[in-house]
């Protein structure tokens, strides 16, 4: 079987592309039957064994649907208090920063 990388269709034309469209419905199938055999097991493994790429497939398949907003359920004191310890930190990296050009000199 050939797939065609451009509309040069080469000698089985449609044929090749036909073996290749069934190729791919039998996949889509046999992942399907995969899935609904094996799926709730291997779901619970991933979150159980690998959360950060359980967490990332979550968010792959249904990013529309997941509001990611860890800001939202804050108080605001808790912001405020999220915005100082950032400009601290901020300030300490440029009193560093001058202090390491200070001494270069």
């Amino acid at each position: 079987m050939r797939i065609a990388g451009n509309n040069t269709w080469g000698r089985g034309g449609a044929r090749e592309f036909d073996a290749a469209a069934q190729l791919g419905v039998e996949f889509i199938r046999t992942l399907q039957q995969d899935f609904t055999t094996h799926g709730k097991d291997v779901i619970a493994s991933l979150r159980i064994d690998e959360p950060r790429s359980y967490l990332k497939l979550i968010m792959v398949l249904a990013p529309d649907q997941i509001e990611v907003d860890p800001f939202k359920q804050m108080e605001d004191d808790e912001l405020r208090a999220i915005v100082q310890a950032a400009r601290d930190a901020l300030a300490e990296q440029q009193k560093a920063a001058a202090a390491h050009d200070t001494e270069e000199k």
